[in-house]
């Protein structure tokens, strides 16, 4: 049950954060979906990792909202993949939090730590927070990018054992050595 708490509750913040940020121009312009305000804001000098009072840059924004398109404008205008918000996860993490596979490949893709921890005292990896989720394309896609399934975290249980605890077969056969 803390596990779920400690990935449900930095949902919820961030979804929060999102209403208090519209007001700031360029969390605005990532919900929006407005790509011409935001390309006139960084022009401008506007920090493309500009954070929020949770620490959430525009990047986590747009994987919550599944938006691929800005995903990728934003990396490809210098946002950061291997920061951590004040929940201590990364935009990696955040993707695989919520099965967002489309904007974890675009993630991956740029070069982000595919193997990094949380800063939280959970110490989850991408993979272990896809496997406790449930989320079998997203287990998929990072063993295939080549995520660690030896990992641990903070109390000892790898990817393996959240899927176990689980009970979800396909994930626990994706993450068993012998089917490596």
């Amino acid at each position: 049950m803390r596990y779920l708490l400690s990935i449900l509750i930095p949902c919820i913040v961030i979804l929060t954060a999102t209403a208090q940020t519209q007001n700031t121009d360029i969390f605005r312009a990532v919900v929006m979906n407005d790509q011409t305000a935001l390309e006139t804001l960084l022009t401008e000098g506007a920090d493309i990792n500009a954070c929020d009072a949770f620490g959430n840059t525009p990047i986590y924004i747009a994987i919550l909202k599944k938006d691929d398109k800005m995903i990728d404008f934003l990396l490809n205008h210098g946002a950061e993949t291997n920061t951590t918000n004040k929940s201590g996860y990364t935009s990696l993490m955040t993707a695989a939090i919520v099965g967002n596979t489309s904007a974890a490949k675009i993630i991956i893709a740029k070069g982000t730590d595919i193997n990094a921890q949380s800063t939280d005292p959970v110490k989850a990896t991408a993979l272990i927070l896809a496997a406790h989720n449930n989320h079998q394309q997203m287990v998929e896609l990072l063993i295939t990018a080549g995520a660690d399934i030896t990992v641990k975290d903070a109390v000892g249980r790898t990817a393996l054992d959240h899927a176990v605890e689980n009970k979800n077969q396909e994930i626990i056969q994706l993450l068993s050595p012998n089917e490596q």
